[in-house]
């Protein structure tokens, strides 16, 4: 199981489910056990690329949540959580040559 692909499957579940995969639903779809999924998240939360709780369960996989912290978006169908930074949220830069 590829470091990347696992990130990308991370991601994908929260895009698509509005929800944190577990780690048994990640073993299923790699066709692997879930200590080798245990192993994988556990150095993606090492190198920041997301955040586990004490019990190896996914809590963040910036800028997705799988708890409410205060910022939330509502597409057509999902509700995602998220964590706002101020210090983030800015108009790009083309939008100031726009006006």
């Amino acid at each position: 199981m590829d470091r990347e692909d696992l990130r990308l499957a991370v991601y994908r579940s929260f895009a698509e489910s509005g929800r944190a995969p577990t780690p048994a639903e990640l073993a299923s779809q790699f066709g692997t056990d879930v200590p080798a999924v245990r192993r994988g998240l556990k150095e993606l939360a090492a190198s920041r690329d997301l955040v586990l709780d004490g019990q190896g369960r996914i809590v963040m996989a910036h800028p997705f949540s799988a708890i409410p912290l205060g910022f939330s978006v509502m597409g057509p169908r999902l509700l995602w959580f998220g964590r706002l930074r101020l210090g983030l949220v800015r108009a790009p830069p083309s939008a100031a040559r726009r006006g």
